[in-house]
């Protein structure tokens, strides 16, 4: 069980970037505005807000609201979180660690699936329509293209550059994949798959 944890402003954004925790902010809602911010996410050290999905309020200056409990936070020695993402549309949260992607329900705060990828993974993307995720490999040559609400893997990008960080635009055309063994940018046009 969670207790309340108060943060004023300086310590929040400590916990948020200092800690190297992931993040993801949902749109307003008639339900509230909340930062959802996956741990551990330096390593798996666990001293930096423990494991699991921690959730604030951001029109209650930054409040915390609840931790949800993932089966990769159950784990004794949880994976370190690589990225997180999630769509209001859809109400679903992914995040990935070392090794798996996992999709969440945010209205239940249940697990809807988790899937071991080809080759680990690493800071995902999600296609603004919710349908389509962008999953860079553990820094090999390729990135997985898996459909949101099943998980399957449905097309897979060679870049041959150490796949690390992903961004979709927020139109969704382009997919802006960066990767630790190339000096410049891939960019995908999401009509070409």
């Amino acid at each position: 069980m969670a207790r309340d944890v108060l943060l004023d402003r300086r310590q929040f954004l400590g916990l948020v970037s200092g800690a190297g925790a992931a993040y993801a902010w949902a749109a307003p809602s008639d339900q509230g505005a909340f930062l959802y911010v996956a741990c551990p996410g330096i390593r798996n050290y666990l001293e930096f807000g423990g494991a699991g999905i921690l959730v604030f309020d951001i029109r209650a200056n930054h409040a915390f609201v609840r931790r949800i409990v993932t089966p990769a936070s159950r784990q004794p020695r949880p994976e370190n979180v690589k990225g997180i993402c999630a769509n209001a549309t859809t109400g679903r949260l992914y995040f990935t660690t070392l090794s798996r992607l996992y999709c969440l329900d945010l209205r239940t705060d249940e697990t809807l699936w988790e899937k071991a990828l080809p080759d680990g993974c690493d800071r995902l993307a999600i296609h603004p329509s919710g349908k389509t995720l962008y999953v860079p490999t553990l820094e090999k040559d390729h990135w997985n293209i898996v459909d949101a609400l099943t998980g399957d893997l449905t097309a897979r990008v060679e870049t041959k550059n150490g796949a690390h960080n992903t961004i979709c635009g927020p139109d969704g055309k382009r997919v802006y994949m960066a990767g630790l063994k190339a000096p410049y940018l891939f960019v995908l046009d999401t009509e070409s798959l």
